[in-house]
């Protein structure tokens, strides 16, 4: 009976720190698997079509939150995913450009749309940032 008793006691705060841990860690990915769900449905929100040669983009109106986006990035120390999103923002803004001066096909803009999709699902997490017992930033 005194065994169990102390082995019981022994191990119920090695628990409470494990689970304590883990849930640290599932919040970290969480929060990146947000943003990077948020950063994939905007650039699915952006409309475009072929018309009279040109190339009409709409909705577009969403497009400044990637900045934001990258800001939450960085603050949670994800720095090589907050800058593969700059770039791909810089991409599309300048995809756009171009679509305004008719100087990009549909064809091109379609293979455009679907590698910035692409960028964003394979953005991955800061691995030691995840799994930091030192950084308890949330």
């Amino acid at each position: 009976m005194y065994i169990l008793l102390l082995s019981l006691t022994s191990s119920l705060p090695i628990g409470v720190i494990a689970g304590l841990y883990s849930g640290l860690i599932i919040t970290r990915y969480s929060r990146f698997t947000s943003l990077r769900s948020e950063a994939i449905r905007i650039v699915r929100t952006i409309d475009y079509m072929a018309s009279n040669n040109n190339l009409v983009i709409t909705r577009t109106e969403e497009l400044p939150k990637l900045f934001l986006i990258v800001s939450d990035l960085l603050s949670l120390k994800h720095r090589k995913a907050a800058e593969t999103l700059s770039t791909l923002n810089a991409a599309i803004l300048e995809s756009n450009a171009l679509a305004e001066r008719g100087q990009i096909t549909s064809g091109v803009y379609d293979q455009r749309y679907l590698h910035w999709q692409k960028m964003i699902r394979e953005m991955s997490p800061n691995k030691a940032i995840i799994f930091s017992i030192k950084s308890w930033h949330l």
